[in-house]
């Protein structure tokens, strides 16, 4: 359709049922739940690597920062399986679900 290509009408009808302040909250909640849990199992990780697994302070630090780029460098996969295969809300809400079952 040449008329939505030039601009003269909108792309997408608004949809009121969709979206909007209940779906962002429920984002911005599941975030703010994984940063605490993720920051709070990092913290208590180097004591666990120190006092239960009996490593010494390099060796421990060095276990987490490596533990720790794994985590982040999952997150791209996870974008691209976002990206390329399934929705951003659908994507969150499965790898949202498999956190808390592993966590």
């Amino acid at each position: 359709d040449t008329e939505a290509i030039a601009g003269t009408q909108p792309l997408q009808q608004w949809k009121p049922n969709q979206g909007g302040f209940r779906a962002t909250i429920f984002i911005f909640m599941c975030t703010g739940f994984e940063n605490m849990g993720f920051i709070a199992n990092m913290a208590s990780m180097v004591l666990y690597f120190l006092g239960i697994m009996n490593m010494n302070l390099a060796s421990s630090a060095n276990t987490l920062t490596n533990f720790l780029g794994s985590a982040f460098l999952l997150s791209l996969i996870g974008g691209f399986i976002s990206d390329t295969y399934l929705t951003r809300l659908t994507t969150c809400l499965i790898f949202g679900v498999v956190e808390i079952l592993v966590i």
